[in-house]
């Protein structure tokens, strides 16, 4: 099957609202040592200075819970399949968070690199 057709079954899944449409890609990557974060759409106009910080706190915050999901897991010196689980839950947030960072900072030195001090209607 060629990549064209690949992707077009996945619009057509995705137009059917299935939850695992882009799956394969996931698996495809894994498969070639790879990693494919899936990241939501965000609004073209996010350029606040507030939502940068917003996001980089929200990334510490979550970098927390990752260290707190650690020590707790290796305190016994093992790691249960529940663990591994919660733990690579939260790297996964954590990376999706990070991807969304990085598309939102290089989208805004795209446009001109000027952000928004104020996100108040009509500032």
């Amino acid at each position: 099957m060629s990549v064209e057709i690949a992707d077009l079954l996945t619009e057509w899944m995705q137009e059917k609202n299935q939850p695992h449409a882009t799956a394969w890609i996931e698996a495809f990557a894994s498969d070639h040592a790879m990693v494919a974060i899936p990241v939501e759409a965000s609004s073209h106009g996010n350029n606040h200075l507030a939502s940068i910080m917003e996001r980089s706190l929200d990334i510490d915050a979550h970098g927390g819970r990752l260290s707190d999901l650690l020590l707790r897991t290796l305190r016994d010196r093992s790691i249960s399949k529940t663990e591994a689980d919660q733990i690579a839950a939260q790297v996964d947030q954590e990376m999706r968070l990070l991807a969304k960072m990085r598309r939102n900072v290089l989208r805004i030195a795209d446009t001109g690199g000027h952000l928004v001090m104020n996100q108040t209607a009509g500032a």
